[in-house]
């Protein structure tokens, strides 16, 4: 479970693109987390949202620039 996987954590490497993770917002992905601060590395860039991170959200991806809020 992707939820379970995420729950507690800091940063988060997205190194798929599988469906499931397709589907993710930035949002989605803090709120499962939890943290206050979370950093998102999006290897395969599959998180359609990168461009306005909720706050507290660094995102970080190859070939895109970094966003944080």
């Amino acid at each position: 479970k992707l939820g379970e996987a995420v729950e507690g954590r800091q940063i988060i490497i997205v190194s798929t693109d599988h469906p499931e993770y397709k589907r993710l917002t930035l949002a989605e992905l803090a709120a499962m987390a939890g943290s206050k601060k979370l950093g998102v590395v999006d290897g395969r860039l599959v998180i359609d949202d990168w461009q306005a991170p909720p706050p507290g959200v660094a995102y970080i991806a190859v070939g895109r620039p970094l966003r944080i809020s």
